[in-house]
């Protein structure tokens, strides 16, 4: 059964969604290794 494009469109949307907040995630590890790195020097 094929999916609609709106159900493709919605799948897409989600994945794209995950990656973005992964990587906002990830930056904000890297900022905080930043301040931690900061206090020890």
């Amino acid at each position: 059964m094929a999916l609609s494009p709106l159900a493709v469109f919605l799948q897409e949307s989600s994945n794209t969604n995950d990656f973005f907040r992964n990587l906002a995630i990830q930056q904000e590890l890297k900022d905080e290794w930043v301040l931690l790195d900061r206090e020890i020097w």
